[in-house]
């Protein structure tokens, strides 16, 4: 149903799981996304914990599903409070050749 209503209205975004890693090392409150520093190539030297798995998921992988699925994690991880999102892989789901995740972690400096 949900990937109809999206048919049917532009602009839907990836829709976005999280699970609970680690408790964050302070106090974590809402920051704008672009707050939130990304990382691809893994994660930054500075002392961190990993809080949260982002995940994620796109119904119809169009040519700007990488950028809606980015934004649509990094606005998550903001909302949460992360300081940074480590991206991870894309994957195809096995079931719907036009579905896709992508995984990221949602970090918490140290100091």
């Amino acid at each position: 149903m949900r990937a109809l209503l999206c048919l049917l209205v532009a602009g839907c975004g990836s829709a976005v799981h999280t699970t609970q890693l680690n408790a964050p090392p302070v106090a974590m409150t809402a920051r704008p996304p672009t707050a939130v520093e990304l990382f691809s190539a893994g994660a930054p030297p500075r002392p961190h914990v990993d809080v949260a798995l982002l995940q994620a998921e796109e119904p119809d992988f169009a040519a700007d599903a990488v950028a809606s699925m980015v934004d649509d994690m990094r606005g998550r991880a903001g909302a949460m409070g992360c300081h940074g999102l480590v991206l991870g892989a894309i994957s195809p789901d096995p079931q719907l050749r036009h579905r896709k995740t992508m995984v990221g972690t949602c970090i918490v400096y140290t100091n």
